[in-house]
């Protein structure tokens, strides 16, 4: 029988997303130092949040890396003010959309300034940090 306690239904909603990103940075040695998950932070405007992910690289930058499964689009606007309100650079800010095109992708980080990718994006990117956050990210 399938559980239906709260933990089951939360793996299910997005935690197994947030999870295998997690993981995906942790091996992206040498260049992520560091990796932490859901991160709470209080926002200069004095509310609260809650980052997926946020790692560091060798040389102290952050990375913000959100997850999202399911509806995303009445998201994606709080995100892109979040991002500047930590003034994180757009490649420094990525958002994750699993079941997303390509193209779309390409238009979100377009129009909200959020680096958008969907499984296939995250996997080359995630390949590149190895060495790209250690000098200079090439995304």
């Amino acid at each position: 029988m399938c559980s239906r306690g709260p933990g089951a239904l939360n793996f299910f909603s997005g935690s197994w997303l947030e999870r295998y990103l997690e993981e995906s940075l942790r091996k992206a040695q040498p260049g992520v130092a560091e990796v932490q998950r859901s991160v709470q932070v209080s926002l200069p405007t004095g509310e609260d949040f809650e980052l997926d992910i946020v790692a560091k690289d060798r040389s102290g930058r952050l990375l913000w890396v959100e997850a999202k499964t399911g509806e995303y689009t009445g998201s994606i606007p709080k995100y892109a003010r979040v991002r500047r309100v930590l003034d994180l650079p757009a490649n420094r800010a990525i958002l994750v959309l699993p079941e997303v095109s390509a193209t779309v992708c390409e238009s979100l980080r377009t129009q909200y300034g959020l680096w958008t990718v969907n499984l296939d994006g995250w996997t080359e990117l995630v390949g590149s940090l190895a060495t790209a956050c250690a000098t200079q990210p090439r995304f």
